[in-house]
């Protein structure tokens, strides 16, 4: 059988609503003129996946230097019901000029928004394979102890932030065999902990132009 495609991709089709939502969004704040920094904190609940979140106090050092570097870029916070507590703990220490929580009624209207931002962070989460389908141009994925080539996003550049504690040994962490990460939730806090606030924000320097000013 021959191939229809020259090759395979994701995408995903969204409703002139769906689109309309988002515009709207993006207008009610004054946003559709700005630089757009979508993140994503959270990631699965499930098993002892939460712990291979990058710790709350790193997104919130990331945020305030690109506050203070950078406050022509809004900051978009995505995420569910479970990413709530963490929404709010950053923005008490952050400027809601800058920070703007994104509340959805479905995926879709995620997806709707994500497609408008210029880049995108987060771990290897649902949204993550979101951002790719919408095909953010750019987009960034912090290295946990679950991320590894199967799981990377689909056909889309992406820039990996890579953990100095894995190094390379992802399948000894994790083996997507129904078991819990490997380690102990110490062990696993400290593994996240390792990436930088400091290495995180000179990737983003690094592959995106607009961002090459004050460090």
């Amino acid at each position: 059988m021959q191939p229809v495609l020259p090759h395979h991709d994701c995408e995903l089709f969204l409703s002139r609503a769906e689109i309309a939502w988002a515009d709207a969004f993006l207008s009610e704040r004054n946003l559709g003129a700005r630089m757009r920094f979508g993140i994503h904190a959270g990631s699965s609940g499930t098993k002892n996946l939460a712990l291979r979140r990058w710790p709350v106090d790193h997104y919130l050092s990331l945020i305030q230097r690109m506050n203070q570097n950078h406050p022509e870029v809004a900051i978009l916070l995505f995420g569910g019901p479970e990413e709530e507590q963490v929404h709010e703990q950053i923005l008490a220490r952050t400027s809601r000029s800058h920070v703007f929580v994104v509340k959805t009624a479905n995926f879709r209207q995620t997806a709707a928004l994500l497609r408008t931002c210029d880049l995108f962070i987060s771990g290897d989460t649902s949204l993550m394979h979101l951002a790719a389908a919408v095909k953010v141009p750019k987009q960034f994925v912090i290295e946990t102890p679950t991320f590894y080539k199967p799981n990377h996003p689909y056909n889309q550049p992406f820039a990996m932030i890579r953990n100095p504690e894995v190094a390379g040994r992802n399948l000894q962490y994790y083996l997507y065999d129904g078991r819990d990460i490997r380690g102990t939730n110490d062990e696993l806090r400290r593994c996240m902990a390792s990436i930088t606030v400091d290495s995180v924000y000179q990737t983003l320097r690094a592959e995106c132009q607009f961002l090459h000013g004050p460090r």
